[in-house]
């Protein structure tokens, strides 16, 4: 599970993971299935792994266990969890 997964690093260690076998499930805050018309998850599939698609905001913990869910769900487990991506949500400080 690859969250951030809407643009630069995570795409890459997403193709790498689909070359070695592995399965993939990709979230953004933005959509994460096509990037400039090309497809990701067809880009993943053509070096060999399954993908599943999101787009979650990692700030909201609802959507978060909605993505997790159906990843469990449709590809059995999550062995690594890679987090790329950031809440710009931050309580503010006071007292400052």
């Amino acid at each position: 599970m690859i969250t951030g997964a809407g643009r630069g690093h995570a795409e890459a260690i997403a193709l790498r993971f689909a070359e070695e076998g592995a399965a993939v499930s990709l979230c953004d805050v933005v959509p994460v299935t096509t990037v400039g018309g090309e497809s990701r998850s067809e880009k993943i599939r053509a070096a060999g792994g399954k993908v599943l698609c999101f787009q979650t905001d990692v700030s909201k913990e609802d959507q978060v266990n909605k993505m997790a869910k159906e990843t469990i769900e449709t590809l059995g487990t999550v062995d690594i969890s890679l987090t790329l991506s950031a809440s710009l949500d931050r309580p503010k400080m006071s007292g400052i």
